[in-house]
């Protein structure tokens, strides 16, 4: 079983500790952000454009939805917002999205419109495996505890960069959405985006997270440990370079009490002569065919020591094709020798937040971050308070469990819990019942129980509901309850043109990322800290048809046919059932089995898996759920 104590994140650490400078500097950036929510902002204050790019066309309608949402509560700033989904075909990588982006900007602009303007494009992407709450509505959706009206992700994006703008001549400034970069900046100091070419946000790190990151070399005469900002050309840039290969080249800088560190990389600009000749590469090229990285193809190609060496590492490539080396090389001549210039940010950190243990850690334990954010532990919700029904219905269950059990529940007020109350996690649009009990590392979202509800340590708790009005009955004695380290998250599907509910279920710990080639490999997958194919052999519902005849074992029938790889991603766990509360209850119910180890046999239906409910999930659905949940907020007193 996995550990359910609290797993740190390698996080990217400034040169100086969280200061007082670093809280008021963020903060004052969100609330210049806040202001201008729903205004039409000055030229020099906001984007003149922002650009987000999605993986396909029914990831794009989402976004599209849910941005014009936003604009119409009044969340965003008023300014033109473009969602464009990647061609279909090949992965083509951010590289390639950016490419289809800047085509799409010119198709809409024109050449000489869009080289006057300055361009926010955030690649958001990806099925987000590693934070399956995040895949059908997408990352850069991501709730965040903090804000009136309450931030998204996008909301962060569109806030942080802000101080470059008056800085910053007409171009792209490109980013991704699942990662929050928080600094002081020396205002006074003289840096800025207006250099030819491409200029990077760098930061320092400890040599284990450069290993994982973009790593800059920058020339030791241009090196200032102390300038909270400087700007400095860069000799080379390194992709996850191991701490020899870092010492090797140069990279490795040293502070006078001994700590070794280097400079990372997170977002970067470049200038409307660069978005010219990518749009021009772009169209001699036609579409791109292979996966190309803008962080591994278009910045290694950069710095006066560059070299074409990197082109046949495909370690860091998902998907390789036979055009892949070939465009990755024409894409180093376009690029080099085009300047690339570096904005030191000394007294910044880079948080990502793309897999369930690294969002869980900064939303509930990384003290530090939340501060710099001014995340709050209890926003855009509710705790429903009860009348009781008449003293006979009333059961009341043993002292200690921490949950109360009544016959009926008639909600009387709601308000927002006392620093000292039971629910102390971090909850974010959701309604809730008060005697419930939240641990203060748990996650709640979208979610909605008219019942009192137990969420062990390390949960995250996503658009699940348990509620009268769905027709959910009285919960039996500690029926609701969720065990530590347990990711629940309920989602719409259609099928054949009818609604089904799946709520999926995996430990935070889970590798979704995790493969095997055969069935009988497939086995030793761990799934809650146990073998695939024990807990699949405890389900006694799982039935798949193939070709007209039944599999032999439950395990083999868990896996289509075609599958090209067996994965917890793939494995066909979740039933289907008609509505929110009762897949929630059935989830728990499911929950029990793994956890105790035992059988479970569940009214016949249908299993699907994460993979499935990618590709069956009803966007509109969701979302319309999630406004009907904001709308009753709104309305409660």
């Amino acid at each position: 079983m996995q550990s359910d104590s609290a797993v740190v994140p390698d996080v990217k650490c400034g040169s100086t500790p969280c200061g007082v400078e670093e809280v008021l500097d963020m903060q004052r950036i969100l609330n210049d952000y806040n202001i201008i929510r729903g205004k039409v902002p000055t030229q020099d204050e906001f984007w003149d454009v922002v650009a987000i790019t999605t993986a396909d066309e029914e990831q794009c309608k989402a976004y599209r939805k849910q941005v014009a949402w936003k604009l119409k509560r009044k969340e965003l700033p008023v300014v033109s917002f473009h969602v464009f989904a990647d061609p279909p075909g090949p992965k083509i990588g951010n590289g390639g999205s950016t490419f289809h982006a800047l085509k799409q900007l010119y198709r809409l602009y024109g050449a000489n419109e869009t080289s006057r303007k300055r361009v926010l494009l955030i690649h958001a992407g990806g099925q987000s495996k590693r934070l399956p709450s995040a895949t059908v509505i997408g990352k850069i959706f991501t709730a965040l505890p903090l804000g009136d009206p309450m931030f998204h992700m996008l909301d962060v994006k569109l806030a942080i960069y802000m101080p470059f703008i008056r800085k910053m001549r007409p171009g792209v400034f490109l980013t991704c959405a699942d990662d929050i970069e928080v600094y002081t900046l020396d205002s006074d100091a003289d840096w800025s985006f207006t250099n030819l070419g491409f200029t990077a946000l760098a930061h320092p790190a400890t040599l284990e997270f450069g290993t994982k990151h973009g790593v800059y070399v920058l020339p030791t005469d241009k090196l200032d440990f102390e300038t909270a900002t400087f700007v400095s050309d860069c000799l080379e840039v390194l992709q996850k370079p191991t701490k020899s290969l870092m010492e090797q080249k140069g990279a490795v800088c040293c502070r006078k009490n001994g700590e070794k560190f280097t400079y990372t990389d997170s977002a970067f600009y470049f200038d409307a002569d660069v978005s010219k000749e990518l749009l021009e590469f772009a169209d001699r090229q036609g579409s791109v065919s292979c996966e190309i990285d803008a962080y591994g193809d278009f910045l290694q190609a950069l710095g006066h020591r560059a070299t074409p060496n990197y082109i046949n590492n495909t370690v860091n490539v998902s998907d390789v094709n036979s055009n892949l080396i070939e465009t990755r090389m024409k894409v180093y001549d376009l690029l080099n020798g085009t300047p690339l210039h570096l904005v030191v940010l000394n007294y910044s950190r880079f948080y990502h937040l793309g897999s369930m243990e690294e969002y869980l850690f900064h939303m509930c334990q990384d003290d530090q971050f939340s501060r710099s954010m001014g995340f709050k532990r209890f926003v855009f919700s509710k705790i429903q308070s009860r009348n009781l029904l008449p003293d006979s219905s009333r059961e009341t269950e043993n002292e200690g469990s921490g949950i109360e059990k009544r016959a009926g529940y008639h909600q009387q007020c709601a308000y927002e819990p006392p620093d000292n109350a039971s629910i102390q996690g971090c909850i974010m649009h959701s309604l809730l019942t008060e005697s419930s009990l939240i641990q203060p590392s748990s996650v709640v979202e979208y979610s909605h129980f008219d019942f009192p509800i137990q969420i062990d340590g390390r949960c995250i708790i996503s658009h699940c509901t348990y509620a009268q009005a769905d027709g959910a009955q009285l919960p039996s004695e500690h029926s609701l309850h969720v065990y530590p380290g347990t990711f629940l998250h309920t989602v719409p599907v259609n099928v054949d043109g009818q609604s089904w509910y799946a709520t999926v279920m995996f430990h935070v710990e889970d590798d979704l990322k995790a493969s095997a080639n055969t069935l009988k490999e497939a086995e030793g997958l761990k799934y809650f800290g146990q073998k695939l194919s024990d807990v699949i052999d405890r389900y006694k519902g799982i039935d798949i048809v193939r070709d007209g005849h039944r599999a032999e074992r439950r395990f083999e029938r868990a896996f289509e046919v075609t599958t090209p790889k067996y994965s917890l991603w793939a494995a066909k766990l979740f039933p289907l059932l008609k509505s929110r509360s009762q897949s929630f209850q059935v989830a728990l119910d499911c929950l029990q089995t793994v956890l105790k180890q035992r059988d479970f046999a569940p009214i016949p239906c249908m299993y699907v898996s994460m993979a499935d409910v990618a590709e069956l999930r009803d966007l509109d659905l969701m979302l319309d759920e999630r406004n009907e949940l904001h709308e009753k907020l709104k309305a409660i007193v």
